[in-house]
């Protein structure tokens, strides 16, 4: 699972997943693998949910290629799939994440649903019981957001801790801190509460 900031990524034996494992990338993917993949026995596939706009599922089929030489599956968002239907009018506009966030949703929750997924950014989508997919809405992560304020007004609350959701701090990383997390935690409020209507 190639995400916006780390590689993810679990062995499967006769249907079951190993542990998950992940690491920070900066698009250097082949010193990534080399370091986290080497060790690994060669499997029968490998298989791709490349999340990224970039060439970075090419870096990595070069590097299977090379040192597995294997089948490799990239997969990508289609219309419809395993009783689910996609709301998308351009279908691969859909992040390959957020399908296979629906899709497991909905084989695992017997009813509609909203899909909420805290990353890079925010996505809340929503399913109906019989695997049509709505849509959904999209916003900037905790990080992303802090990252911003940083960026624009020297705001450094990377070591900062906050203590959960409190309106009123006593400092400006606090309140950084608190409102980056209100942001977040009442815009899925919000959504989730229009979604069930």
């Amino acid at each position: 699972d190639i995400g916006n900031t780390r590689i993810k990524w679990a062995l499967s034996h006769d249907g079951v997943l190993s542990e998950k494992n992940a690491i920070a990338h900066d698009n250097a993917f082949s010193a990534i693998l080399n370091r986290s993949w080497t060790a690994l026995a060669a499997p029968e596939k490998v298989v791709i949910a490349n999340s990224l706009q970039s060439s970075s599922a090419q870096d990595i089929e070069r590097w299977v290629q090379q040192r597995w030489a294997c089948p490799i599956i990239i997969l990508s968002t289609p219309e419809s799939g395993h009783g689910v239907s996609n709301a998308y009018a351009q279908p691969q506009d859909l992040g390959i994440d957020r399908w296979l966030n629906i899709l497991a949703c909905h084989h695992l929750i017997d009813g509609a649903a909203c899909v909420v997924d805290c990353g890079t950014a925010v996505t809340v989508d929503a399913i109906q019981a019989d695997g049509r997919h709505l849509g959904g809405c999209i916003l900037p992560g905790l990080e992303m957001m802090r990252s911003s304020l940083n960026q624009t007004a020297g705001i450094n609350i990377a070591r900062h801790t906050g203590n959960g959701l409190l309106a009123v701090n006593a400092s400006t990383k606090a309140g950084v801190y608190c409102g980056t997390l209100y942001a977040v935690v009442k815009a899925i409020d919000a959504i989730v509460s229009n979604m069930k209507n």
